[in-house]
């Protein structure tokens, strides 16, 4: 099994991917969080700190994969996770690339008009190339913040509702 560290970037998105799909059936087989004894826990947290962390290159690699092995009916709403926290995180050294890639793939480009920004999350230069880049489907969140829990609430209402 390869290491967690970084090293093998489909392994960790495979891994990563997982994890997230035991967090959104709320499976845990041992109750607890366990990275270090969980190879897919160990993962998600490589993943998760690049995003936030960087470095922003080997963050934006990840994701990429991560959409990649994302099926297509799963992609909104891995967008609105990892793709979401890396433009927020790593937007603006990332931005060259976020819009080559939107520019080449239009299944990237989909995914990154889906996910949820607020004006102060980039630069005003930043978050303007980033909702060229969506198609203009990004629209900002002005004023405050809502919290996760509206959001998470809008994003999982049925149509017409």
């Amino acid at each position: 099994m390869p290491s967690a560290d970084g090293s093998n970037t489909k392994n960790l998105a495979a891994g990563y991917l997982r994890c997230v799909l035991a967090l959104r059936r709320d499976v845990d087989p041992d109750g607890i969080w366990s990275p270090g004894t969980d190879p897919d826990q160990a993962a998600y947290e490589v993943v998760e700190k690049a995003i936030r962390t960087g470095p922003a290159q080997r963050a934006w690699e990840l994701v990429l994969e991560v959409l990649r092995q994302t099926p297509d009916e799963d992609l909104a709403t891995e967008a609105a996770g990892s793709l979401e926290d890396l433009v927020r995180h790593q937007g603006n050294n990332l931005i060259d690339q976020l819009e080559a890639e939107a520019q080449s793939n239009e299944r990237f480009r989909w995914a990154l008009g889906t996910i949820w920004l607020a004006e102060d999350d980039l630069s005003a230069s930043v978050l303007e190339r980033v909702v060229c880049a969506s198609g203009n489907k990004i629209k900002p969140l002005t004023g405050p913040k809502p919290s996760l829990r509206v959001i998470d609430r809008i994003r999982n209402r049925p149509p017409n509702e």
